[in-house]
């Protein structure tokens, strides 16, 4: 059965309350808490592959970030939520094809939603900037060239690399 993941930069745990909640995860823009309907998520087919979560963050953030996150948190959506696969052509090709868009036609069924997550009161995956560096390391270890191709084209993601395997040769 697959998973629908949403990546968050803040997790409930933080959150003040659910109004806080809902602005920072689920809204356009945080000052005017416009409601984002058709916020993107990802489907995750095979949701028992035990790398999935720092996949599809380290992928997500490289595309939308020019430095590695410090730390990313993913919920999983419930299972009846309409949406739309929303392929993107992106250089990371994994987290491009399982982009999806919610569709909701009412702020009242998006609350509804984000209600049902923040309710569980916690994240369901939480991904440091270690784990996301290591996972980059191994792709790049292995010659991945799309990971080779967004190197050229973000140097920070390059050099915090670099900067990170250094780390691990002293520790």
């Amino acid at each position: 059965m697959a998973e629908f993941f949403r990546v968050l930069r803040k997790s409930i745990e933080l959150a003040e309350d659910f109004e806080d909640y809902y602005k920072r995860t689920f809204c356009k823009d945080l000052d005017s808490g416009e409601p984002d309907l058709n916020a993107s998520f990802y489907k995750i087919n095979n949701p028992d592959a035990a790398n999935h979560p720092v996949q599809i963050v380290s992928e997500h953030s490289a595309h939308c970030l020019s430095n590695p996150v410090k730390q990313a948190f993913g919920v999983k959506l419930p299972l009846d939520v309409r949406s739309k696969a929303d392929p993107k052509d992106r250089i990371l090709s994994f987290s491009g094809a399982a982009h999806c868009e919610l569709q909701v036609s009412s702020e009242t069924e998006l609350r509804r939603i984000v209600k049902t997550i923040y309710d569980r009161g916690k994240v369901d995956y939480s991904v440091t900037r270690d784990q996301i560096l290591s996972y980059v390391d191994g792709r790049q270890s292995h010659g991945d060239s799309e990971w080779t191709k967004l190197f050229k084209q973000k140097k920070g993601w390059k050099k915090d690399l670099i900067k990170w395997r250094r780390k691990q040769i002293v520790m």
